[in-house]
Order: C-alpha cells, then sequence, then structure tokens
C-alpha cells in the first residue's frame, strides 16, 4: 500500500484524428487562434461514446463522415487557455473516399492542409498535436 495521496483526473478530454493520405496527415487551424495548427477534432461531449463523438466532431467541422480506428496516442497536458487538465485521445481515422471535398465550419475551422514528416517543423502546432504527430511519423 502506498503512502502518497493518490490526485486523481478532473479535467476534460480531447479527441484528435490523425488522418492520412499517403505520407500526409491532416492538420487544421482553429478559428479563434488562426496562428497555430492542430489536428481536427474536439471535446468528449458528457454520456457521448467516443468514437461517435469524434465522428461528431470531425463531420461538425470537415462535412465528411469517417471511419474511427484505434487510438493511437494518447497524453495528459494542461490546456493553458481555459486553465484545465486535459487528456488528448488521438485516434487512427479514415476518410471512406480520401479524395472527397472538405465543407469546413466557418465558426470552427479556418483552414485545413495536409502536410508531411519534412514540412512537420516548420508550422507552429499546439505542443500535444506536435508530440502526436512526431510519434506517428517516427512509426511510420
Amino acid at each position: 500500500m502506498s503512502i502518497l495521496k493518490e490526485e486523481h483526473f478532473i479535467g476534460k478530454v480531447t479527441q484528435k484524428a490523425l488522418i492520412t493520405k499517403g505520407d500526409l496527415v491532416l492538420i487544421a487551424r482553429d478559428v479563434d487562434d488562426e496562428s497555430i495548427w492542430e489536428l481536427p477534432g474536439g471535446r468528449l461531449n458528457l454520456d457521448e461514446v467516443p468514437a461517435a463523438g469524434l465522428r461528431r466532431e470531425i463531420f461538425e467541422e470537415l462535412g465528411v463522415r469517417v471511419s474511427v480506428g484505434d487510438i493511437i496516442y494518447t497524453e495528459q497536458f494542461h490546456h493553458t487557455r481555459d486553465n484545465i487538465q486535459g487528456l488528448l485521445l488521438v485516434y487512427r481515422v479514415t476518410l471512406p473516399d480520401e479524395h472527397a471535398d472538405f465543407t469546413l465550419a466557418s465558426d470552427e475551422v479556418a483552414e485545413v492542409k495536409w502536410i508531411s514528416k519534412s514540412e512537420l517543423d516548420n508550422q507552429t502546432i499546439y505542443d500535444d498535436c506536435y508530440r502526436a504527430l512526431v510519434d506517428h511519423f517516427d512509426k511510420a
């Protein structure tokens, strides 16, 4: 038995999609902070099944239906803008049609683009998403 007092995680769950097309990964810029990139996705709602929540977020943001696969990266982080603890879950996500056009939600997504491993360090990306992308590209 441990003599240290346990402190349980209390925070929000952020789910992100790692969507690939060949060697490229899709990243997005949020309309609230257009200077920084991230993986598409959002927060899990109360009483929502995680995979369904991510499908909902991707449809809301990008206007496409996706297949949600396994969780491929997790990390706890401190969200400085909201001053809360967060749990990042990154899923492998596939587009049924990799040539589908995105319909961006103008109130959520300013822009999306595909990047390669060689372009990663030329982007300003949230630290947690950056680490998830490094992990992905290192395993590819």
